[in-house]
């Protein structure tokens, strides 16, 4: 098994904060019921950092930067709309700093 690591994601062109962020919320979204992009036997955080290194999740662009009050349906998921789809079919995750810590256990 190939290992992946946060300097293989920092490739696809986000810095280390945003790729933890972009991970915490992809990690959520898998326990709250999302299923993985891709498929594979890994722990929950390795299968997050897999997509974002395959380009399957990508940070959403947001007008307003100072915007915290972000609700899951700011998330997109697997029902995708056809006119919010890109041309590579990655998910767009919008990262909100407002979650808490993910328990380890």
């Amino acid at each position: 098994m190939a290992r992946i690591t946060v300097e293989d994601c920092l490739k696809v062109g986000y810095n280390k904060f945003t790729l933890v962020h972009l991970a915490l919320k992809r990690v959520i979204q898998f326990r709250k019921g999302k299923e993985p992009l891709l498929t594979t036997k890994n722990r929950e955080v390795v299968t997050a950092l897999r997509e974002i290194a395959a380009k399957k999740v990508r940070m959403k662009r947001s007008n307003n930067l100072l915007e915290e009050n972000l609700t899951e349906e700011n998330l997109i998921g697997d029902d995708l709309d056809k006119e919010s789809e890109s041309p590579d079919k990655g998910e767009d995750i919008e990262v909100s700093h407002s979650e808490g810590p993910l328990d380890n256990t």
